[in-house]
């Protein structure tokens, strides 16, 4: 029970950031669809970067929430 628990505190977490980061972009775009001219201003930049940093914030969260996954990371870096 208590490795399930962690499991899914571990993917509550991914997906609650996935849908932080990539949820401005998704409403950018459907809003442009049914504007006239679609934008391109600095608010839907920042969002396509915020959406782009959702892969960098990934090995941070199984960094510290999964302890195999510290250990071989570690074990890599040691090796380099």
């Amino acid at each position: 029970f208590k490795s399930n628990l962690k499991t899914a505190s571990t993917l509550s977490v991914i997906v609650g950031v996935f849908m932080f980061c990539w949820s401005p972009l998704v409403l950018i775009d459907i809003v442009s669809i049914f504007a006239q001219e679609p934008f391109y201003n600095v608010v839907s930049i920042a969002a396509l970067r915020l959406a782009l940093s959702n892969s960098a914030y990934n090995p941070i969260i199984y960094g510290i929430f999964n302890q195999s996954f510290r250990k071989g990371f570690k074990n890599i870096m040691i090796h380099c």
